[in-house]
Formats: structure tokens, sequence, C-alpha cells
């Protein structure tokens, strides 16, 4: 797993132990989900069917 895929994947895990709501959104977290499993923007547009910027916002805001 990359650098980036370290960062991804213990955000999902402070989402998950975070006693605050709303660490990460639905949806940032859905995103980072794909983007840990190493999906690029596209496909990850694909599958969720939103534009590119609404997937690179998810992780601008999620890191």
């Amino acid at each position: 797993m990359t650098t980036f895929g370290n960062m991804i994947g213990l955000l999902i895990m402070q989402a998950r132990k975070s006693k605050k709501e709303g660490f990460l959104s639905k949806r940032e977290l859905e995103v980072m989900r794909q983007v840990a499993q190493g999906d690029s923007t596209k496909e990850i547009v694909d599958v969720m069917k939103l534009s590119e910027l609404t997937i690179t916002q998810y992780v601008k805001s999620a890191i």
C-alpha cells in the first residue's frame, strides 16, 4: 500500500473510532475507500455517478 493509501486507511480507521459525529461524511468515506483501493478519479466518477470536481472536493475535504 502506498503512503497515500496508508493515509487513507488511517482516515477511515479514525472515522470509525471517532466519537465526534461526522468526522468524515458518508460520501467522503465512500470516495476514500475507493481511493485506498487504488481506483482513479475517473473510475470513481463512473461508479458513483458524480462529477470529477465533486470527487476531487470529497478527497480534499477528507484529507
